[in-house]
């Protein structure tokens, strides 16, 4: 049996608080435990803060949420929650990541310009070449605007498709770049400068000849190098809470 899908918008507020304030808590929690102290040097936010965010995109959520369409409150209000505190990180991260680039993309992802190549995408916005390739390297995995993004609990034919929450997905995504940006800057501390030096060059596309000559290693060596920076990233990684 199907459960009854609630129309939040017609409970008493406290009713609506006590029943679902702890969706905010165990996302937040879920979310950025692991990141807590890398979002904290980078934006000087607590967790009670997020809380804080987390509660205004809840109640964002409530205000648009439409109970005919036959999906759970707590699936349409996710979203909502995660792009109310992502705004609020980006805004008060240190290091601003271009939002020119996400707007780039956007206007990308509504012309269906994604699968073009970067010349094509160019000619057809009029934007300069660099500037759109590096808009398709901030897009790794690209979506339809028709891909479903939920379906009806009660078994109908209601769908909600990416397009329908596309300013919510836009957000999640640069949100989650700023993260691990954040992220991969704490790692880099991490690194002794032989390190920095061989990743520096090897994320700039250097041959492993060319940065075994600049740190005075073999081939061999520098290939030993990256692939214990690569295990060494991937589980610093999954400390923070990326890649769950």
């Amino acid at each position: 049996m199907m459960k009854a899908i609630e129309d939040v918008r017609a409970m008493p507020d406290e009713e609506f608080m006590s029943k679902y304030e702890d969706l905010v808590h165990h996302f937040i929690w879920k979310r950025y435990k692991g990141m807590l102290e890398i979002v904290k040097a980078n934006t000087g936010l607590e967790m009670e803060d997020l809380v804080q965010y987390g509660m205004i995109g809840l109640i964002k959520a409530r205000r648009d949420f439409n109970h005919e369409l036959g999906y759970q409150f707590s699936t349409y209000a996710i979203p909502k929650i995660h792009g109310e505190v992502g705004k609020f990180i980006m805004n008060s991260h240190k290091i601003k990541v271009p939002r020119t680039l996400y707007q780039l993309r956007g206007k990308m992802m509504s012309q269906g310009l994604m699968e073009e190549d970067a010349e094509t995408v160019c000619k057809q916005l009029d934007v300069a070449l660099p500037e759109v390739k590096e808009a398709l390297r901030y897009q790794p995995n690209t979506k339809s605007l028709q891909d479903v993004m939920y379906t009806s609990a009660s078994g109908g034919s209601e769908e909600i498709l990416l397009e329908d929450m596309l300013e919510d997905t836009q957000v999640i995504e640069e949100t989650e770049q700023v993260e691990n940006h954040m992220v991969l800057q704490s790692f880099y501390q991490t690194l002794q400068q032989p390190e920095l030096i061989v990743w520096d060059m090897h994320s700039k596309h250097k041959t492993q000849q060319e940065i075994g000559s600049r740190v005075g290693r073999c081939q061999v060596q520098v290939s030993r190098i990256l692939k214990r920076i690569q295990q060494r990233a991937a589980e610093f990684g999954k400390e923070q809470g990326l890649g769950k």
